[in-house]
C-alpha cells in the first residue's frame, strides 16, 4: 500500500485533498481513493502520540472511490467489510456506536470511553484540536459521508464525517 501524509499531501502535493458539496451531499478528490495518515502528537493532551486516518486507509481500501472531479462525485454508501483493525476486531457499525451511549450526555460513558481531544486533519491542517475528537465507524451516513463518533469535550455523538478528513480509529471486537 502506498500511503500519503495528510499534511504534506504526498509527492505531487494533492494526494489527500478532497472536496465536498453541502448542496448535493457528495464528495470528490483523490483523498477518497488514496491511503492517507498523519502521525503526530496531541498537544492538548500532553503530547500524546497519535495517528489520524482518512476513510480509505481506515477501511483497508474496501470503501474507496477514485473519482477526482466534482462531476464524478464519490457516493459509495456500502458498509466497510474490512478495516485496519487487528484480526477479530473491526470499526464499529451504527448499532455498536449507538449502543455504547452517545447522545445521552452520560458522564459514566464518557469516563469509561476515555475520549481524547485532538481535532481533525482537513486539507493538511489540524483544526479543533482543543475542542473535539473524532473516530471512524464502518457505515455510511448518506452519500459520501460516513458515520462515526464525535466527542465535543462533554458528550459523545454519532455524527457524519467526510471521508477525506483525518480522524482516529477505535476498534471493537467483531461479533
Amino acid at each position: 500500500l502506498t500511503t500519503y501524509d495528510l499534511v504534506t499531501y504526498g509527492t505531487s502535493g494533492k494526494e489527500c485533498y478532497g472536496g465536498y458539496s453541502t448542496t448535493t451531499n457528495t464528495g470528490w478528490g483523490p483523498g477518497y481513493g488514496n491511503n492517507c495518515i498523519h502521525s503526530g502528537t496531541i498537544v492538548s493532551s500532553g503530547d500524546l502520540p497519535t495517528n489520524w486516518y482518512n476513510y480509505t486507509l481506515a477501511t483497508a481500501e474496501t470503501v474507496i472511490d477514485k473519482n477526482t472531479t466534482s462531476s464524478s462525485p464519490a457516493t459509495n454508501t456500502v458498509k466497510a467489510t474490512e478495516s485496519i483493525c487487528p484480526r477479530g476486531w473491526t470499526l464499529p457499525d451504527k448499532v455498536q456506536i449507538r449502543s455504547i451511549g452517545p447522545d445521552t450526555g452520560s458522564a459514566t460513558y464518557v469516563s469509561s470511553f476515555s475520549p481524547v481531544l485532538g481535532g481533525v486533519y482537513r486539507s493538511g491542517t489540524l483544526i479543533n484540536d482543543t475542542m473535539n475528537g473524532y473516530w471512524w465507524g464502518s457505515e455510511a451516513w448518506n452519500g459520501s459521508l460516513r458515520g462515526g463518533l464525535n466527542y465535543d469535550s462533554t458528550n459523545l455523538h454519532f455524527n457524519n464525517l467526510r471521508r477525506y478528513m483525518g480522524f482516529y480509529i477505535r476498534c471493537v471486537q467483531a461479533p
